[in-house]
């Protein structure tokens, strides 16, 4: 075969190779984004929260997160409920459904205390079974967990359901109930460095009903896990884009938006590049610009994402406009 023939071969299966790569699908871009949620009712008027003794196997565990989980939050000031030693949750009688007295709700007024959280944990379990046991129809033929050997690798399964409720200390009514579960299901192997307790998993499931609940009392800020748009490999400005995409996976948003500009510049109607930064003002709160760039981006290319993008961002914009109007009501300047 003549030399010039095979160095003519040899680029063409280099050409594909690299196009191969090039237009392979690879691994998405994703970035993460900071987005606000408002409380789901209004508590203007309540500011200073007593955390009472929740009922219930496990009560007292899941009182001290509870009231730690208010505790970290910034909205309220949360008194220690020895500082109104009077105010019982009393349910020796009537169960869960019991409701404060008169005299304990005067108490906690006494104490300029606004509100009182309590509640009932209703169930809280963790156990073990050997991985060779899983099909076994009689869960009670389970050997206890403090007969299972290090080593030993089982499924374990854990569950917390908590019944929480806000109550108005001047009115007496609930402001808010909820009964919230958390689950958790995994292979785990017994001994082994990493491995949770029984106990550390528990309190894990405590913490994040606890932190569902807190989110319905206070707006909060959270992070978004955001797929950005891929460039077209044909499109002018194709490496601008993947290197803006490069930079937002990491973070480095300042760098990103560069990229993206200039890719624009390069080529107006560079979708990809549009739609990306368009996530880049929403994460900035720059909401009118990241709505205009979006709603370009859909109309040069109708895009599911595209589509799914601008209505996010609509709901980022509202979410935020009414969370500011909560914090500065609850006494907050942003």
């Amino acid at each position: 075969m003549p030399q010039h023939v095979a160095k003519s071969q040899l680029t063409r299966w280099a050409a594909v190779l690299f196009l191969t790569v090039l237009l392979s699908p690879g691994c998405a871009h994703t970035t993460t984004v900071t987005a606000w949620s408002p409380a789901e009712i209004e508590l203007t008027d309540v500011k200073t929260i007593a955390v009472l003794d929740l009922s219930g196997n496990d009560g007292g565990s899941a009182t001290q997160i509870l009231a730690a989980g208010l505790r970290s939050d910034e909205h309220y000031n949360v008194v220690d409920r020895q500082e109104i030693q009077p105010v019982q949750w009393t349910t020796a009688h009537s169960g869960r459904n019991s409701l404060l007295t008169l005299d304990d709700l005067n108490a906690a007024h006494e104490s300029n205390v606004d509100a009182v959280v309590t509640g009932d944990v209703l169930e809280s379990s963790c156990f073990d079974r050997p991985i060779d046991e899983q099909d076994s129809a009689d869960s009670g033929d389970r050997p206890p967990h403090e007969l299972l050997t290090n080593g030993t690798t089982v499924h374990r399964e854990a569950r917390v359901t908590i019944d929480i409720r806000l109550i108005d200390v001047k009115t007496s009514d609930v402001r808010l109930a909820r009964q919230i579960s958390r689950s958790y299901s995994a292979e785990v192997v017994l001994g082994q460095s990493g491995t949770q307790t029984h106990r550390e998993v528990l309190d894990d499931l405590t913490r994040k009903c606890v932190d569902e609940f807190t989110r319905l009392l206070s707006p909060q800020e959270h992070q978004q896990k955001i797929a950005l748009a891929e460039p077209s490999l044909f499109d002018r400005g194709y490496s601008l884009v993947w290197n803006g995409n490069q930079f937002a996976c990491r973070g480095c948003w300042e760098e990103a938006i560069v990229s993206w500009e200039q890719a624009i510049a390069k080529n107006p109607d560079h979708d990809a590049a549009l739609y990306n930064l368009a996530i880049a003002h929403a994460h900035r709160q720059d909401f009118a610009r990241a709505e205009q760039l979006a709603i370009k981006a859909v109309n040069l290319r109708h895009k599911p994402q595209y589509e799914a993008g601008l209505n996010r961002i609509r709901k980022q914009m509202s979410d935020y406009d009414v969370t500011v109007q909560q914090r500065c009501d609850l006494g907050f300047r942003d």
